[in-house]
């Protein structure tokens, strides 16, 4: 799995962008210990969890730091999409892990998640 992100400033222009290719099985099988807290919290924080886990990237961008910490960010905005996904919209592992992930934030922290069967 590939996953694409991209920051968006205040007038739609990107200012980032970044590529950061993981093992979907592994994301999946670290997010299973995650699983009853994000269904205990309910689908409104799980929704919520996109939004913050993009202003972490946008975070990590404006603080200049690229590499691991970007791929950190990345990795834990497609873990919350990745639970959100597969309890509150039925989305299949079968069907997550043949897609990448393009993943756009807003400046302010809308994101806008786009899988791309791969």
């Amino acid at each position: 799995m590939l996953i694409k992100t991209k920051i968006l400033d205040e007038s739609g222009v990107s200012v980032f962008q970044a590529r950061t290719p993981i093992d979907a099985i592994n994301l999946m099988l670290v997010a299973e210990s995650k699983e009853d807290l994000v269904r205990e919290k309910g689908e409104e924080w799980a929704a919520g969890a996109i939004p913050f886990f993009g202003g972490e990237l946008i975070n990590v961008m404006k603080a200049g730091e690229l590499g691991k910490a970007v791929d950190k960010a990345a990795i834990e905005l497609a873990m919350a999409v990745w639970l959100f996904d597969s309890i509150y919209c039925g989305l299949s592992p079968e069907v997550f892990v043949k897609c990448d992930l393009d993943l756009t934030m807003w400046h302010d922290g809308t994101v806008v998640c786009t899988r791309v069967l791969g």
